[in-house]
């Protein structure tokens, strides 16, 4: 891919080294979407266990995706990436001790080629 960028009809600005996904998450029982670009919807599947849906697909399953959130009440949780597609991407949030759980503080952040 070119180092150039491309504005789409839609508004959106595609590069190499433009997101292409990005959001700020609640996961707990609000369920909800704060901010983000190219998130469509979240889906609960499981305690700990989300997955974020993306309004425009990317162009395969090979791109970057990270997320992570806060420490939970000073004991500390971490989160990660275990599956991703092109229309959307899980991930599963843990306590330190090892306890899946529903924070309230997850940023996500998907990166690869442009369509």
């Amino acid at each position: 891919t070119g180092q150039t960028l491309r504005l789409t009809t839609d508004g959106r600005g595609l590069s190499p080294f433009t997101a292409r996904a990005w959001a700020k998450l609640d996961a707990t029982s609000s369920m909800q979407v704060i901010d983000s670009h190219n998130v469509s919807s979240m889906t609960d599947l499981a305690t700990g266990r989300q997955r974020i849906n993306y309004t425009n697909s990317l162009n395969n399953d090979t791109y970057s995706a990270i997320c992570v959130t806060t420490p939970y009440n000073n004991s500390g949780a971490y989160g990660g990436v275990y599956t991703q597609g092109t229309d959307n991407c899980s991930f599963n949030m843990r306590l330190t001790n090892g306890n899946d759980h529903d924070c309230s503080f997850i940023n996500f952040a998907a990166f690869g080629d442009i369509v």
